[in-house]
């Protein structure tokens, strides 16, 4: 493992998708993107995931240089987007603006988009809605038969993609409440992590291709799957919230939803923003959650709880801690990256001036 000093990672990842042939602008949002993860302590949608654009660049499909989402369809507080296959949080960040936008006007607006790149963290686009000061939620599904790792409740093979569903809203700290997660018992981009830091899983977030539990990372990606959030007892809660990320993400956009052999290059995406000053005033809302949160943290805590976090909470003490502390990556992550770098004529040395590495 090495320390790194985030400046140093997100110089370095502008300067990749630059050297990719990514706008000035796309390179701009994508390495704040990325890095804005790691901070968050959320490493599986980190710079880690620049080696997995990298190659789609090549391959020009899921993951198109230079393109603009373009609105296809709007009606009143309604749109519908068409991505373009652009680089996934340019897609997002679009999408949500439009929909804060129509929002301001409607008091609510709703985006959905097709042909869509990864979009990374779903949190961050919720996050932008809640520093307007408004209600965000959003979710992203993917039907392609290469990447559908989750499988239903009952099944042993996967079925869907983790389907992230992320809710988040404004309080009165520097902080939104935010809620960020797959709808499987674990992002696929963790178990990622661990096999790259060749470290051991916990037993209940997949199985094998014969259906049974491991800790082993490589089984994920030897023919088993992820299990839905709440694993083999109660999956069918985490299975049915992936279902309703189908729906609205892929159906709703018009991008298509999970099915047999399907190949589809693109994601769909979906946002739904709500203007609390069309419902009360924003000072109301906002004392009153804080109320709600109060009363959760005053619980007496059971053995080995310190204290109960509000969602949201801990990723903003990590990102405190991480601009503080520096961001720490695997080693094999890095020497992917110095790889990668070295093929695009990038001397790491005269990027990475403030690190270990």
């Amino acid at each position: 493992m090495k320390k790194f000093n985030p400046e140093d990672l997100r110089n370095l990842t502008k300067r990749l998708f630059l050297a990719l042939g990514f706008s000035d602008e796309e390179a701009e949002i994508g390495s704040d993107h990325l890095i804005e993860n790691n901070l968050m302590g959320i490493h599986s949608h980190g710079i880690i995931r620049i080696l997995q654009y990298a190659l789609e660049v090549k391959e020009q499909k899921r993951l198109k240089l230079n393109v603009i989402p373009k609105i296809l369809r709007q009606e009143k507080g309604v749109a519908l987007m068409d991505a373009g296959f652009c680089l996934g949080p340019v897609a997002g960040i679009k999408a949500s603006e439009t929909a804060i936008k129509l929002a301001k006007k409607y008091g609510i607006g709703s985006v959905t988009v097709k042909n869509c790149h990864h979009t990374g963290r779903v949190g961050a686009y919720t996050s932008l809605a809640a520093k307007n000061n408004m209600i965000g939620l959003a979710c992203f599904n993917c039907a392609n038969k290469n990447i559908m790792r989750v499988a239903p409740f009952g099944g042993r093979e996967g079925r869907i993609t983790t389907n992230p569903i992320s809710f988040a809203c404004p309080r009165n700290r520097e902080f939104p409440f935010l809620v960020d997660m797959a709808t499987s018992t674990v992002a696929e981009g963790k178990v990622r992590v661990a096999k790259n830091r060749k470290e051991k899983i916990p037993n209940d977030w997949i199985i094998d291709k014969f259906g049974k539990s491991s800790n082993n990372p490589e089984d994920l990606y030897n023919g088993g799957a992820l299990l839905p959030l709440g694993g083999y007892k109660q999956g069918h809660k985490g299975f049915a919230l992936g279902l309703i990320v189908e729906i609205l993400a892929g159906a709703l956009s018009g991008n298509k939803v999970a099915q047999k052999n399907i190949e589809q290059d693109g994601g769909g995406f979906f946002i739904l923003v709500l203007d609390i000053n069309k419902y009360l005033s924003l000072d109301e809302f906002k004392n009153e959650i804080e109320k709600l949160f109060l009363h959760i943290k005053d619980t007496p805590k059971l053995p080995g709880f310190e204290e109960i976090f509000i969602p949201g909470e801990i990723e903003y003490y990590t990102k405190i801690k991480n601009l503080r502390e520096g961001i720490f990556l695997e080693d094999k992550t890095w020497s992917e990256i110095i790889e990668l770098s070295k093929n695009l004529k990038i001397d790491v040395k005269d990027v990475v001036i403030h690190s270990e590495a």
